[in-house]
């Protein structure tokens, strides 16, 4: 059976074996092996807290346990021991994805737990918030109390909110997120309605709400079909992690109306969001940076590098005219080192090269601009004005992350997607040794994506313009992790 103890031994002994030369630095990862979704992200006793899924045996997906780190700003983290090892009968084919409540002095996990094909919702909780004990009658939303129209096999990823004296817990689901409420504490749950009014897609995973600017918002990762206006740029990928922007917050009055939906991402990789509550009030999103489907070139199956995916950066999130935007938390800021600038400048090419973790800004005026092609060391970004299109092709860039089908149909790596642009370009690149995120126009578009190069000489970025461009200002700053305590 899978334990805390032997996980937290196996890391201890075994972290030094992962091969970094892929492993981002300022991205969050693991110590060693597997993560995915990130789960519980909160803040407890002055800290932030962001807890994973986590197979630490291997660089391959195995039985999920909670991976857990504290950070003080978001970009610089701590690891602790495991919260959660599939240790028990309820939860003894995984710990799968969850959330995080704190009240008072104590704080309160709801997970799912996987047994016998059945994915039943369950609680831990703890004072210390380090040291995590499972309630002894769990689960707690269940088999016993499953909504009409779910399917016991697809029930899961709680997202748990408190409202006054009242509980919410949204829960997803086969086509829809349902709804539980407590009216007393988070152990006795009953079904109170849909969250939506509609039923789209295969599955809803990894459910999320917050509200910000006055905006009622809820996040879901929806597999299958997603849109109701058919836009061969947007939802291209099977797995969609979604934003809608509901005409009400109450959740005792269900289903709720939506206003407009969206795309969280313009990339490939950004799946299973989390969001958390600064101390100004502001929600944070983080995800898992990856897409389903891809080849995972440190995993066991290629280089065998003893680690697996990582997480995006953090990002700081504002509500516009139902459009979400994000940006990266201002903490990456007090990183920055070296800082190059360049000012009014008109070029047919222009070139930056880097280090391994960098951010470049740039402000440009397009007014007479077509296109703008960067050449990345990850593909070709090309920005289509007139089109108002962002596409994304990074075949035959570095290891080649596509699927052996894709490879053998010889379909290209790419992805679409629209964007809106004026007179000036804004563009904010970050590079992290095999990750790049690119917010573009104030964060109205990010394009997230992965790569891993077999030549150094790639850490090179490359800007072709169609038509006449005037950079306005260029600036450049390496990423360093300083080595001071945590």
């Amino acid at each position: 059976m899978y334990t805390k103890n032997n996980a937290d031994e196996y890391i201890q002994n075994n972290k030094n074996k992962v091969n970094h030369e892929f492993k981002p630095e300022f991205h969050f990862t693991a110590e060693i092996g597997w993560i995915n979704d990130p789960n519980g992200f909160c803040r407890f006793g002055g800290k932030y807290h962001l807890f994973y899924q986590f197979y630490p045996y291997s660089s391959k997906e195995g039985p999920k346990h909670w991976g857990h780190a504290i950070s003080h700003d978001l970009i610089k983290w701590e690891h602790l021991p495991v919260a959660l090892a599939p240790d028990c009968e309820f939860d003894k084919d995984g710990c799968w994805s969850g959330t995080a409540l704190a009240l008072g002095d104590v704080l309160y996990l709801i997970y799912t737990g996987v047994h016998d094909g059945k994915q039943e919702q369950c609680i831990a909780f703890s004072t210390d918030g380090v040291n995590f004990e499972k309630y002894a009658h769990n689960p707690v939303i269940g088999e016993k109390n499953l909504a009409p129209g779910v399917n016991i096999q697809d029930f899961r990823d709680p997202k748990i909110i408190k409202r006054g004296e009242s509980f919410y817990c949204i829960i997803g689901a086969n086509s829809k997120a349902v709804v539980y409420k407590s009216k007393a504490d988070v152990f006795a749950w009953e079904y109170v309605g849909d969250l939506l009014d509609k039923q789209i897609g295969v599955m809803w995973e990894c459910p999320d709400y917050f509200e910000e600017d006055g905006e009622a918002v809820f996040i879901a990762s929806v597999c299958g079909e997603n849109q109701e206006n058919k836009d061969e740029h947007k939802f291209t990928f099977f797995s969609n992690p979604t934003y809608f922007m509901l005409e009400s917050d109450d959740f005792d009055n269900l289903p709720l109306k939506y206003k407009s939906f969206g795309e969280l991402e313009g990339g490939f990789d950004f799946y299973a969001p989390q969001t958390v509550s600064n101390p100004e009030n502001k929600n944070i999103i983080i995800a898992w940076m990856y897409t389903f489907g891809e080849r995972i070139i440190t995993d066991a199956d290629n280089l065998d590098h003893n680690w697996s995916h990582c997480m995006t950066l953090p990002r700081e999130i504002s509500a516009k005219n139902g459009i979400l935007y994000q940006n990266p938390v201002k903490s990456i800021e007090k990183y920055r080192q070296n800082e190059i600038i360049y000012k009014n400048f008109n070029s047919k090419y222009f070139g930056v090269n880097f280090k391994k973790c960098c951010e470049i800004l740039i402000l440009a005026d397009i007014t007479n601009t077509k296109k703008l092609e960067i050449n990345l060391p990850a593909g070709t970004l090309e920005f289509d004005f007139e089109k108002g299109l962002v596409v994304f092709d990074r075949t035959n860039h570095g290891y080649d992350m596509r699927s052996d089908e894709w490879i053998k149909k010889e379909e290209r790596d790419i992805k679409k997607s629209r964007c809106s642009f004026a007179d000036t370009l804004d563009l904010r690149i970050f590079v992290d040794v095999s990750t790049i995120e690119i917010f573009v126009n104030g964060g109205e578009k990010v394009i997230s994506t992965r790569f891993y190069s077999k030549d150094i000489k790639e850490n090179h970025i490359g800007f072709r313009p169609e038509g006449e461009i005037t950079i306005k200002e260029l600036k450049q700053y390496d990423i360093v992790m300083n080595e001071d305590d945590f």
